[in-house]
């Protein structure tokens, strides 16, 4: 799921079908796909707000175009741009930036600006703002009839862009603005930016909230290193069992602001993917390499199931080939469980985890029905099949990430390495939440929002494979 800016003023003369239809065929595929409801009469307000609830902003004039471009750039995966547009509306404040286009080019005519008013927002993305071209999609009815727009392309010297009239955008441009929004790489980007986001917004309440450590007047003082997140907010200083490894505020808003720009904008060839990937998951389960003592949280065990998870993922990218083949889904779900394990949140699924989730669930298979009476039963089989390769099938379930990091470790030289995988991943926080003759998840009504409950039924298709 990625985030859309939709720019369209819906033409000048409005019926009563006019939002609902032109959606239809601009955004048809995708509502369709994802169950948005569009009515036959909705109007502009409405339309605004049943699509931002699924990350689709619409700006219908020029001035709010350039407002929101200008401002939220950053949140922005994809753009569909009309190019007839109008300048704004009757009463809306002028924009510095439209009023300077509309003297210096039009002398002042906005009927001539709002013919090309598209053409000034495609060239300010590509040459002010850096946009990948290939995430602008040009969507008008007027770009081809006349040869206005094609000529002032040519007077910049630039090819002008493929455009699709609204009547057959909802064919295969339709399907491919579907598959630009569900694809796995910017969801990927788009959930991690999110992420990265929301803690360093917290992190700033959380820093106005706390006191240093040892008031004192030196460079740490100065430089507010001296303050630590509380514990609280914080899970991980919690474990970490010297004084001097625990993270002060602004080493977690280094993390942060490092992760945010991780991932380019523009998805990378395959083998440059791969090593960003491997590099990525390094630095987010990098605090894990230090000495841990998981005696604190060990009552909270969904916690520590995501603190166990993230040390192993440590030791397996520094130690092992098992992530060689890692895809955006396993990213996702390792990184869901690094921002679980490190900082406290509600049990509500945050909307990072939302795109993420979404991100799991929709490559390979789609969530399946889930009982506590099913899980038992996989765990069971599982932990024979894993015990009786190391033969200790009398060991308790409690051990099975122990003898999986067993069976894995290149020392041991164990025939059975070879079928460890990442996959295992997934089948340990079931053995950490639940004992085989207790099963605490899947919950017998689970409720959509609650976060435990979304985590288990999107990662259950990945596990016991």
């Amino acid at each position: 799921m990625n985030n859309i800016l939709w720019v369209e003023d819906f033409g000048d003369s409005k019926g009563a079908n006019t939002y609902s239809s032109v959606t239809n065929n601009v955004l048809g595929v995708l509502t369709k796909k994802h169950n948005i409801q569009i009515d036959d009469e909705i109007n502009e307000n409405e339309l605004k707000n049943r699509l931002e609830k699924h990350h689709i902003v619409l700006k219908t004039n020029l001035t709010s175009a350039f407002d929101y471009i200008n401002n939220n750039l950053d949140k922005v995966d994809l753009i569909i741009l009309d190019i007839d547009l109008k300048i704004k509306e009757t009463r809306q404040k002028e924009s510095e930036q439209v009023v300077q286009i509309l003297n210096n080019f039009y002398d002042g005519d906005e009927k001539k600006l709002k013919q090309k008013a598209g053409y000034h927002i495609y060239t300010d993305l590509i040459f002010e703002k850096q946009f990948p071209k290939e995430k602008i999609i040009i969507c008008s009815d007027h770009f081809d009839n006349l040869g206005i727009y094609k000529k002032a392309f040519e007077d910049a010297k630039l090819i002008p862009p493929k455009n699709i009239t609204k009547e057959k955008f909802k064919d295969s441009e339709g399907k491919k603005v579907c598959k630009m929004y569900d694809d796995p790489y910017t969801s990927l980007r788009r959930g991690i930016i999110m992420a990265c986001d929301y803690f360093l917004n917290e992190l700033e309440k959380e820093e106005n909230q706390t006191d240093p450590a040892n008031k004192t007047n030196d460079l740490k003082s100065q430089f507010g290193l001296d303050k630590i997140p509380s514990e609280n907010f914080f899970y991980l200083n919690a474990i970490i069992e010297k004084d001097e490894d625990r993270l002060n505020i602004e080493s977690v808003k280094d993390f942060l602001k490092a992760l945010k720009l991780f991932l380019p904008a523009t998805e990378p060839n395959n083998k440059d993917k791969l090593s960003i990937l491997k590099i990525l998951l390094r630095n987010v389960s990098h605090e894990w390499q230090t000495d841990l003592n998981y005696e604190p949280i060990k009552a909270k065990r969904e916690i520590f199931g995501f603190n166990n998870i993230i040390k192993t993922t440590r030791n397996w990218i520094a130690h092992s080939k098992i992530f060689d083949d890692i895809a955006e889904k396993d990213v996702g779900f390792i990184f869901v469980s690094a921002m679980r394990a490190m900082f406290v949140l509600s049990n509500s699924t945050q909307e990072h985890e939302k795109i993420l989730l979404n991100l799991i669930q929709s490559i390979d298979r789609k969530t399946e029905s889930i009982s506590a009476n099913d899980v038992k039963k996989l765990m069971k089989k599982e932990h024979k099949t894993i015990f009786s390769k190391k033969g200790e099938s009398f060991l308790p379930p409690y051990f099975y990430d122990r003898i999986v990091k067993y069976i894995q470790n290149p020392k041991n030289e164990n025939e059975f390495s070879k079928d460890i995988s990442k996959d295992h991943l997934y089948n340990f926080f079931w053995f950490y939440v639940n004992k085989i003759e207790k099963i605490n998840y899947p919950k017998d009504k689970p409720q959509q929002g609650n976060f435990l409950d979304d985590f288990t039924s999107t990662i259950y298709p990945h596990s016991f494979k």
